[in-house]
């Protein structure tokens, strides 16, 4: 009589399998928000030196009185990114971040009498804020986040408390 060898998997092999599986299916839960909030980070970043340029551009450092709003103006001229305005140019459109939270671009006082203008990033997730700050700070005369304010001389371990570790905040980047 001789013996034949059953085909299929054994009960080791099964759970050897879904072991891995489940350590991927983990790993990708702790992975994914990260790459996302970095993503969106770096999507912001391009917007804002996008606007700031477009701004610079526009005005010509004459930004008017302060408590004007900027912002339908420059999106009329073509200045604030499709991802923002969902392609309407129009001074009525409304600009979100990569987030979805508002965004609002106003004259404000200046340095030495004059006027600057402050990009406003409304309910910035923590996450963002920490990813994105460090990169934006040496472009902005002062960034405020919350109530606190950070110049370019500012250091990492300012940044992170000033963003928090959890929650969101009002981001105020503002230059001449």
């Amino acid at each position: 009589m001789k013996h034949q060898k059953q085909s299929g998997f054994t009960l080791v092999e099964i759970l050897l399998v879904l072991g891995i599986i489940a350590i991927l299916a983990i790993a990708a839960f702790i992975i994914y928000p990260q790459v996302m909030s970095s993503s969106r980070a770096n999507t912001e970043q391009a917007n804002i030196m996008s606007i700031t340029a477009s701004t610079k551009n526009l005005y010509q450092g004459r930004y008017g009185t302060a408590g004007t709003d900027l912002l339908p103006i420059v999106n009329q001229a073509r200045g604030i990114p499709n991802s923002m305005n969902g392609g309407d140019f129009s001074g009525t459109a409304t600009i979100t971040s990569s987030w979805g939270s508002g965004v609002e671009l106003a004259t404000v006082a200046g340095g030495g009498g004059g006027t600057a203008f402050a990009l406003t990033y409304l309910a910035m997730p923590f996450d963002i804020c920490q990813k994105l700050v460090p990169g934006v700070l040496p472009n902005f005369d002062t960034v405020v986040v919350g109530s606190t304010s950070l110049t370019k001389t500012s250091v990492p371990a300012d940044i992170i408390t000033a963003c928090g570790t959890s929650g969101a905040h009002n981001v105020v980047l503002t230059t001449t």
